[in-house]
């Protein structure tokens, strides 16, 4: 009689089972979409394998989320609170949202699901600018308004914190609430007079994100819009630090600098006046010139060529001017004289005094004089400088100029020989 081999039993509670953990993943993800959101929340705080695998974000859609916190807002615990849909955060209604949603159709009771999926708490609203700018909301008694350059709701009278920020190389444009509602009424009459035509030029009209009135500004400056809030992070910083960094820099990467971006030529509409090193403006366009004739009791300057290009600059207006024509008198009469344009416009930004007659500058430049002092003609290197300061030129020049110093003090060793020979012959 054949014998039949008989597999033992397995022992009590080690029978092969399935469970929803040994299940694929594919198959558990299918399963979970057939689910309702809090049904996959609570299933995912069951254990670790499903905290980790399931996510109600991903696998379930946006609306079942958004139904799930509209149905647990109106749970008695959370009777003071509201769902924000945006953050998906259940916060206190009457510190964190706007009138408008916290009351009508986007309140806790209202008929509509769809817009009350619109509701966003005050952060929200900042952070991903659901309102335009400039707007005006209710919230606690006040009237907010809506600031996307300082990202925050701001009262009537504040003043915007990011509004000094804004360059104004023209002019003085009004950055507070206050001096906007004081010159409101005249710039009033000023719009209405240049849509009429009877206004002197053309004007942009903008409206300040703070007090929500309208101010008025030239096209050359730049308006409160979407593009300055594009801005590079160089552009981002305070206008006092733009000074500080301009004036560390040479004439030539200004030029360069005012043509990177609109907003560096609004920045630096003349690069010139911005330079810090008033050494590095004029050899740089003297440079330029290639080496234009000059006096002769120059040594740093007086270097004749044959590829002179026929222009001279102007220290008035610093342009190239040809010579003679340029100049008044019809010759050129040296490295400070001023051409017919600075003659004829007595006012130019960077000529300071009257003109006496036709030659010279008398008195410095006035943007140098009024913020580092006099300007001076240095006695070596024939360049202006700051009057008490090192000079630049002497410096760069070190060479050239202690040959001309040590020459200056031969002969006035030599003079002074010759003198006292001459006293003491007259006196025996």
């Amino acid at each position: 009689m054949a014998q039949t081999s008989i597999s033992p039993r397995p022992l009590p509670g080690t029978a092969p089972h399935s469970t929803l953990t040994t299940l694929p993943l594919d198959v558990l993800f299918q399963l979970a979409t057939h689910l309702e959101y809090g049904d996959l929340l609570r299933l995912k705080q069951t254990c670790q394998a499903f905290h980790c695998s399931l996510d109600p974000d991903t696998l379930l859609p946006h609306s079942s989320k958004v139904a799930f916190y509209q149905e647990v807002e109106r749970f008695p615990r959370y009777r003071a609170h509201l769902a924000c849909f945006k953050c998906f955060r259940l916060l206190h209604a009457r510190k964190s949202f706007i009138d408008s949603h916290r009351t009508g159709s986007r309140g806790k009771y209202g008929q509509d699901p769809s817009c009350k999926s619109k509701r966003a708490c005050w952060d929200c609203i900042i952070r991903h600018k659901l309102l335009p700018q400039g707007t005006g909301a209710s919230k606690d008694g006040l009237r907010w308004y809506l600031c996307h350059r300082c990202e925050s709701w701001r009262l009537q009278s504040q003043r915007c914190r990011k509004a000094h920020r804004q360059p104004i190389p023209q002019g003085a444009y009004p950055t507070t609430a206050a001096e906007i509602h004081e010159q409101y009424e005249r710039l009033k009459r000023a719009k209405a007079a240049v849509k009429n035509g009877t206004g002197p030029g053309v004007h942009t009209w903008i409206q300040c994100p703070p007090c929500n009135t309208i101010a008025m500004h030239p096209d050359r400056w730049v308006p409160f819009s979407n593009e300055a809030l594009r801005l590079a992070p160089f552009e981002k910083l305070p206008v006092a630090l733009h000074k500080k960094i301009l004036s560390l820099l040479p004439y030539l990467d200004l030029i360069a600098l005012s043509r990177a971006s609109k907003y560096c030529r609004l920045l630096l509409p003349d690069p010139a006046l911005a330079c810090g090193s008033l050494y590095s403006l004029q050899a740089t366009i003297w440079r330029k010139c290639s080496d234009p004739p000059v006096p002769a009791d120059s040594p740093v300057l007086a270097r004749k060529s044959s590829t002179w290009s026929g222009l001279v600059p102007c220290p008035g207006c610093w342009r190239q001017r040809p010579v003679p024509e340029g100049f008044p008198g019809g010759e050129y009469g040296g490295y400070d004289e001023l051409c017919w344009g600075c003659v004829k416009r007595r006012r130019h930004p960077s000529h300071f005094g009257d003109y006496a007659g036709l030659g010279g500058i008398w008195g410095g430049f006035e943007e140098w004089k009024g913020k580092r002092g006099e300007v001076e003609k240095c006695r070596w290197c024939e360049f202006f400088k700051v009057k008490g300061v090192d000079c630049e030129g002497c410096v760069d020049n070190a060479e050239v100029v202690k040959a001309e110093r040590d020459r200056v003090e031969r002969q006035e060793r030599e003079e002074a020989k010759r003198e006292g020979r001459g006293k003491r012959g007259v006196e025996f």
